[in-house]
């Protein structure tokens, strides 16, 4: 028999209905950065929304008082320093001949000239009920009295407190920011091996120590390690919102040592990450216009690099950060 006809093949399947029409994408909300104690300003770059967030209590330049000079792949965004605005510029000297190494010294110097003015209300007075409370024990010296070194910063090339640092270790091979702060407030003698200071290795040096009897043995400072640029990014922007004051040293070209820079300000993206930092150097003491400087900080391979370049993937690698805190608890306790 005949076979079958072959069945009639089925209808057209019903046309898969259309998805409904995928909404676009919401473009991400920029992240809304908190000023914390820092001060924030704000500026549009390439329509994009960039928030700066300063050290406590500074007046900062505006960006229209930045210069910009580019060389190749470089841009050099700097701007002169000028006085009363709550930031300093220590510089080394031309000669070089006491402060060769001295970049901690004058990052330590910034750190304390900014603690010394923005801590004035405090430290008048802790002078106006004991005014022999400025005076270190021991043989008189100017470099022993408090006086000598309030309100002392006049220019970028001459600090009081740069030339204590000079006279005391400018033949040493150099000292830490950090551990030299805490020879000043604290009395500890200032490290010349890299080791930080805790309570138990005390030892004092009777040339330091200005403020022993409100701080004691309790350190204002801190150091850890940069770590990879999201830490990184966390890190600046945390210690700027608690109201503290940063060094940041970073690799150079030379394998044996490192160079250390005060961070007065670091701009974030829409995303709430780091993408530059203002600082002051002590070694541009050649260019006599330049206070402070930006830099781009780069994401290299997942560690945070600092550069004038523009390229991306490129700048010098991050060691440790520096903070230094106003001891404002410690200071209301004292009072009390």
């Amino acid at each position: 028999p005949n076979p079958d006809p072959t069945p009639n093949p089925k209808p057209n399947p019903d046309p898969t209905p259309n998805p409904d029409p995928k909404p676009n994408p919401k473009p991400e909300e920029p992240v809304e950065i908190p000023a914390g104690q820092a001060v924030k300003t704000t500026y549009e770059k390439n329509g994009k929304k960039i928030t700066t967030l300063w050290t406590k209590g500074i007046k900062p330049p505006k960006m229209d008082e930045f210069t910009e000079e580019k060389h190749n792949d470089y841009l050099i965004v700097t701007t002169p320093y000028k006085s009363n605005k709550g930031w300093y510029d220590t510089n080394k000297s031309e000669s070089g001949h006491n402060d060769r190494v001295l970049c901690s010294g004058a990052v330590a110097s910034n750190m304390l000239h900014w603690w010394l003015e923005q801590n004035k209300t405090y430290i008048d007075r802790y002078l106006s009920s004991k005014p022999e409370r400025a005076i270190l024990p021991g043989e008189s010296s100017p470099w022993k009295n408090l006086n000598t070194y309030l309100s002392s910063f006049k220019n970028q090339s001459d600090s009081k407190i740069f030339e204590m640092f000079k006279l005391y270790y400018g033949h040493t091979n150099g000292i830490w920011a950090d551990t030299s702060v805490d020879f000043f407030i604290n009395g500890y003698i200032a490290s010349l091996t890299g080791a930080t200071n805790s309570p138990e290795k005390f030892n004092r040096d009777n040339r330091g120590g200005f403020f022993n009897e409100v701080f004691g043995t309790d350190i204002l400072t801190n150091r850890f390690f940069s770590g990879d640029y999201n830490e990184f990014s966390d890190a600046i922007k945390k210690e700027l919102q608690k109201g503290n004051i940063i060094g940041l040293s970073h690799r150079t070209g030379s394998t044996k040592s490192n160079h250390i820079i005060t961070v007065w300000g670091a701009d974030f993206d829409e995303k709430g990450k780091i993408i530059g930092i203002y600082i002051t150097d002590s070694d541009d003491y050649s260019e006599a216009n330049v206070g402070m400087r930006r830099l781009n900080v780069n994401n290299k391979d997942g560690r945070p690099a600092i550069t004038a370049s523009t390229k991306k993937n490129v700048g010098s690698n991050l060691e440790y950060i520096h903070t230094l805190s106003l001891g404002t608890d410690k200071w209301e306790k004292f009072f009390k």
